[in-house]
């Protein structure tokens, strides 16, 4: 993992706890390996291009957006470009690194002849960057064709709907020799994220697994992602989390997703990681336990280290969680609706029923 990628996995945490307003006491979410290294890339062998080469100003202009990045299309290989900023006379710039990515784990060589992007004449570049015309804007993916004498033309435009993009990931994610692109990103406001997952079709259109581009799109938590092979079958998988409550409390689930070559979509890999998900089931298990207990007596839950929030723990495993976001006052009276959420997830996972059709409250 890059150390840009964890100082933003860093600063996603600690808006978190900003938002609970304290950081002494552990939130849950289940932490997975990223099953990749990133690895510079040598100068003789970098896709990228920088923020004064030429055909960058060129696809600019053709775009009319301020690229943050700007790299070759090569279905063959695996990079992951991150965004930076360096400090100069002017002010601050962008630059962009480049990494080869490489499992950490074994991996199947699967044989696979992969698609060109390279045309007589010219080639297919792939940019990505805001609108200076919009301080709130989308962030766009957008791929040109670049030809002779330096003339650069707009092929497809993918707008990510946000307004924060730390990095590209490039690489044939579905086995098919076809380049897919995966670009997480967020909003900045709480804990607003996603990934954006769509291939780059030989001729330089964009392509996803379904009707539209959005139904490559992956809501999470935050727009941080690990890419993995988890099963080491030669198929990518990637996460994505989400919140069981709301942001500032940090109960999240963490979900891992693959492709299915038969169905042609992406779809929930529990099969292939059942104690990833086993873990986090028991886990919230136990949570609800002590919820149930909870909500009988809060009195030996009461901390007497802190004021307002952090009130209440519990502790499991050998960490202390937060409860006070299932109460509704000082006194530590529950929650209905929080701890009904909880209920619902739980009764969800175990296949039973939930909210009315179980007899009670939908919480919604």
């Amino acid at each position: 993992m890059s150390r840009g990628i964890r100082w933003m996995l860093a600063a996603v945490i600690a808006a978190w706890f900003a938002l609970a307003g304290t950081a002494a006491r552990a939130q849950y979410w289940a932490d997975i390996e990223p099953g990749i290294e990133l690895v510079p890339v040598a100068d003789d062998q970098r896709l990228a291009l920088s923020g004064n080469d030429p055909l960058v100003v060129a696809a600019e202009a053709a775009c009319g957006l301020t690229l943050d990045g700007l790299f070759r299309a090569d279905a063959g290989a695996r990079r992951f470009f991150e965004l930076g900023w360096v400090e100069s006379e002017d002010g601050y710039g962008t630059v962009l690194a480049e990494f080869e990515i490489v499992p950490t784990g074994e991996q199947a060589e699967l044989d696979i002849e992969p698609a060109g992007y390279q045309f007589e004449g010219g080639e297919i570049l792939i940019g990505f960057g805001p609108d200076p015309a919009d301080e709130w804007g989308p962030y766009s993916v957008v791929s040109f064709f670049a030809g002779a004498e330096g003339r650069v033309e707009e092929l497809a435009r993918h707008e990510c709907g946000a307004q924060y993009c730390y990095g590209i990931y490039a690489l044939d994610m579905t086995a098919d020799g076809v380049l897919e692109l995966v670009v997480p990103w967020m909003t900045g406001f709480g804990s607003n994220g996603g990934v954006e997952l769509f291939a780059v079709v030989p001729t330089g259109g964009f392509s996803a697994w379904g009707d539209d581009l959005e139904s490559g799109s992956f809501w999470s938590s935050h727009g941080y992602t690990e890419l993995m092979d988890y099963d080491g079958d030669g198929d990518w998988e990637l996460t994505a989390y989400f919140p069981l409550l709301f942001s500032a409390a940090g109960y999240s689930f963490t979900e891992l997703m693959t492709f299915d070559p038969e169905r042609y979509e992406w779809i929930d890999a529990e099969h292939i990681a059942p104690e990833l998900y086993q873990q986090q089931y028991d886990f919230y298990d136990q949570l609800l336990a002590v919820l149930e207990d909870f909500a009988q007596d809060p009195a030996p839950y009461r901390t007497t280290d802190d004021e307002g929030w952090g009130a209440f723990v519990c502790e499991m495993d050998g960490e202390q969680y937060y409860l006070d976001a299932f109460t509704m006052d000082e006194e530590g009276t529950i929650d209905e609706h929080w701890l009904g959420v909880i209920r619902d997830y739980i009764a969800g996972w175990h296949g039973e029923p939930v909210g009315a059709d179980a007899g009670g409250a939908d919480p919604g």
